[in-house]
């Protein structure tokens, strides 16, 4: 994982850039300081809103690509003038060492963002990919600020792709010539992410079967369901299959945007139930405000299963630690509490 963390910060795989085939030479830029032993593997032309016109270069070491060479690879920001006769250079970006045989890609591209650029690099593992994106705009007098930074993750296996990127939150007055590999490392190791308003709350959920005698005497085990966030927890006493609610299921948790709900199946014969209770955060506790129910039955004239579908509010919305069992039972199936 260590070789997975330096790519990270490490804007280059000495392989994947070989195969890239953007190879442009340095001497067009008069770069004299470069041209022999560096050549420009990726780069961005542009102008900012003062009319001045800049490059970002990422060069690589002549040789880079040998299996077991290690260069570092200065990624540079030029101030052009006179036809490129003239360029400066006016910030310097240089990447650790690179480390052959490790799992990642390096950087990928550097593309225009507002009045300045991004850079898109990628590390990752047998099962997953990140992408990590600096976002710099200009800040005027040359200089260019880091506004943004964001990762992408990726399963490998996933049938459908997720690239929704996940913003962290960044220390005020970073310009490009500031990053170096520690400060990127520390971005993405103990950076803390800015989850939007309308993102899910990150609860968590558990059950457990219990013991526990009816007043019969009998036993019997019933499932308990724990939902907790922020330190606080809520059980739910669930009803016990069959004694109170005819082959009742294990309940089904999943976040949503407004918080989470949990599922049941239930019923049999010619009725069977998948309900869904939705569940919301008012006043810091989550409070059933809905319930979608779906019957399939063929208690119709074709004698053939088919589902209803209805969704109902519930008015007012039930805390969480007020949703006994037997409240629980008596929404089942389309069912009222004042019944």
């Amino acid at each position: 994982m260590k070789k997975s963390l330096l790519l990270f910060v490490t804007f280059f795989s000495l392989v994947s850039l070989a195969a890239q085939g953007k190879n442009y030479t340095v001497d067009m830029y008069a770069l004299s300081n470069y041209s022999r032993e560096y050549y420009a593997v990726e780069k961005l032309d542009f102008q900012t809103p003062d009319g001045n016109e800049f490059c970002v270069m990422a060069l690589q070491k002549n040789g880079g690509t040998d299996k077991y060479r290690r260069s570092k690879i200065p990624v540079l920001i030029l101030k052009k003038k006179d036809g490129n006769r003239a360029n400066v250079i006016t910030a310097r970006m240089e990447s650790i060492e690179m480390e052959p045989n490790t799992v990642g890609e390096g950087l990928q591209s550097i593309k225009p963002y507002e009045s300045g650029f991004f850079i898109q690099q990628s590390f990752g593992d047998s099962h997953a990919i990140v992408l990590s994106r600096l976002y710099f705009d200009y800040a005027g007098k040359d200089r260019f600020r880091l506004v943004r930074y964001a990762e992408a993750y990726i399963d490998r296996y996933a049938e459908e792709k997720d690239f929704t990127e996940i913003d962290f939150k960044i220390d005020d007055n970073i310009y490009f010539e500031d990053i170096n590999s520690d400060r990127v490392y520390n971005m993405h190791c103990e950076g803390t992410e800015i989850v939007p308003a309308f993102a899910s709350p990150k609860y968590s959920f558990s059950w457990e079967r219990r013991n526990e005698a009816f007043p019969s005497g009998y036993m019997v085990s019933r499932r308990y369901a724990t939902v907790a966030r922020n330190g606080r927890s809520w059980e739910l006493r669930l009803p016990v299959a069959d004694w109170e609610a005819k082959n009742f299921d294990d309940p089904e948790f999943a976040e949503t945007d407004e918080g989470f709900y949990i599922a049941f199946d239930w019923g049999g014969g010619r009725y069977l139930w998948h309900e869904l209770f939705f569940f919301k955060e008012i006043d810091g506790e989550p409070c059933l405000y809905e319930i979608e129910s779906m019957l399939t039955t063929d208690d119709n004239p074709t004698c053939e299963y088919e589902t209803e579908e209805q969704t109902r509010p519930i008015q007012p919305p039930i805390k969480i630690s007020e949703l006994t069992t037997e409240k629980i039972l008596k929404l089942l199936g389309r069912g009222d509490l004042d019944e």
